[in-house]
């Protein structure tokens, strides 16, 4: 009777060690995961408003079509936007290239060895639509990333977000697999965007297929091949108001835009960019002399230091930043764009 219960006591400690050491080790794992993860470098705080672009670009993509899906998150409100662009939509391609078809710019990118391939979609995207992207995904495995229609974003969305794939997935994630996945968005980046993403609901998730809207026309090259063309002005219509960052609108600093980089048209692009954000641009001029420096934001007094507006535009345009020197300032924050900024 003893050596029953002595057996029970000892099967009782055996379990309560094996559990305690899973515990332990389970928290060492986890804790490991959140100070690598801190660590990671990050431009996106998981607060502000974020936009990336994602593309299929595997061979076994349906028609070779490719297009590009927009999508944008506020964590503020809880919302997001996700647009589909057409694969032969002309898209605006930096650098000096002109307009292509969006399912060719990573092609064209992969060319190019001054410039990332995924970075030369999302500057073409920014370009064309005035939106800022903040990172870019191009997927080259099977499975496709990029649904088309709200079904498929339901679907997607449970297949895609569950805990079980986080599990599964978890382990080619840490590992950052650039076989399948090309992107700039840094691990702690993609993490906070897995899990921002998971709690949104479907309705909170603002469907847009460019394919099927007033906004895009057809077109043929010379040669034959259909294209579309997005109408700016009745783009500005559908997207108005939906790419703003709460926090940028709600201070609504006056800015000033000013090109000072010698190129044509910086300032008004650059301020449909700014104003999408949600800041209020109230000039866009061109100076009579070229600066060298990317960016020099002025500001009008010194607490607009403490500003989120003035502190994400310093981080996302690397804007050097200063008290003003002079007595034309007319608004809260002039910013100066230089040569350096279009490289």
């Amino acid at each position: 009777m003893k050596s029953k219960q002595v057996r029970k006591k000892r099967t009782a400690r055996l379990i309560r060690l094996i559990l305690t050491s899973f515990f332990v080790i389970l928290f060492i794992i986890v804790t490991g995961i959140i100070l690598f993860l801190s660590f990671s470098p990050s431009s996106w705080d998981g607060k502000r408003r974020f936009t990336i672009i994602v593309q299929d670009d595997s061979p076994t993509s349906e028609d070779r079509q490719n297009p590009i899906g927009l999508f944008s998150i506020e964590p503020a409100q809880n919302r997001a936007v996700y647009f589909i662009l057409p694969g032969n939509t002309l898209l605006n391609v930096p650098y000096g290239y002109g307009s292509y078809p969006a399912r060719s710019i990573y092609a064209l990118g992969l060319l190019d060895k001054n410039h990332e391939a995924g970075e030369m979609v999302a500057k073409a995207v920014q370009s064309t639509l005035g939106v800022f992207i903040d990172g870019y995904i191009i997927n080259k495995g099977k499975a496709p990333l990029t649904p088309h229609t709200e079904e498929e974003i339901v679907s997607f969305k449970k297949k895609t977000f569950s805990l079980l794939t986080a599990i599964i997935h978890f382990p080619s994630f840490l590992r950052n697999n650039s076989s399948v996945l090309d992107t700039n968005l840094s691990l702690l980046e993609q993490n906070m965007l897995f899990w921002r993403v998971r709690s949104l609901r479907a309705d909170q998730i603002k469907f847009v297929n460019l394919e099927d809207s007033f906004i895009i026309t057809e077109d043929k090259f010379p040669d034959g091949q259909a294209v579309k063309t997005i109408d700016r002005d009745l783009f500005e219509l559908l997207v108005s108001g939906l790419f703003q960052d709460s926090v940028i609108r709600s201070e609504n600093l006056s800015v000033e835009v000013v090109n000072a980089a010698g190129v044509e048209k910086l300032a008004s692009s650059m301020s449909l960019i700014f104003e999408h954000l949600g800041a209020n641009v109230i000039s866009m001029t061109t100076s009579k002399n070229d600066q060298t420096k990317a960016c020099l934001m002025i500001c009008d007094r010194k607490e607009l230091y403490g500003f989120k507006t003035v502190q994400l535009f310093t981080r996302l345009f690397k804007c050097d930043i200063q008290q003003k020197t002079d007595q034309d300032l007319q608004g809260d924050v002039r910013i100066i764009l230089g040569k350096d900024f279009i490289k």
